[in-house]
């Protein structure tokens, strides 16, 4: 896996901390002699409340919480600690100021009627799946010349994941821990 290294960064357009990298550039190869197109998995823990996915976790950890009575975008980036608290150090004044005032990406999804913990698994589902996730294994798919799908990522499989009530998908997640 070593060696395969250098051929997996430089099929990635950004640089992805993932350990699952190398193997899908090797087993995208291996799946190459004999298919062209390629199922794979992504997508299952997001949108049905598998191990991995942060928003049970964070359920998990913190409870409910009463997010009427504090601002819920704040509580969601502080929550995954994605820069929120270094964003003065990261930006130029100028920008900060600007963007201080402007609607969150994400503020529609966090202030719907949704349950919760499925407005944090869409939210999940959106910017790391598609950020993140479909970005590595589309990238190395396309390096061992695949196409690779990612049916749970479809958009009718996502909302009919969200119609499920979280606290069946939550059940299911501690199950499978002990």
């Amino acid at each position: 896996m070593w060696n395969k290294l250098p051929i997996t960064i430089a099929n990635l357009d950004a640089p992805i901390g993932e350990p699952l990298t190398v193997p899908n550039y090797l087993l995208g190869n291996l799946a190459a002699e004999n298919v062209a197109v390629i199922l794979n998995g992504e997508g299952g823990d997001h949108c049905f409340g598998g191990p991995k996915n942060q928003p049970m976790l964070l359920k998990n950890i913190y409870g409910s919480l009463q997010l009427e009575k504090q601002d819920i975008v704040s509580s969601y980036l502080i929550s995954f600690h994605k820069c929120f608290g270094d964003l003065s150090k990261l930006l130029k004044p100028e920008i900060l100021e600007a963007v201080k005032t402007e609607t969150y990406v994400f503020e529609s999804d966090l202030k719907s009627d949704a349950d919760y913990l499925n407005r944090l698994m869409l939210l999940n589902i959106k910017y790391k799946g598609a950020d993140h996730i479909l970005t590595k294994v589309n990238n190395m798919t396309r390096a061992a010349s695949l196409i690779g799908l990612s049916p749970l990522f479809d958009q009718i499989i996502v909302e009919l994941s969200l119609e499920i009530p979280p606290e069946y998908k939550f059940m299911v997640q501690m199950k499978k821990q002990y």
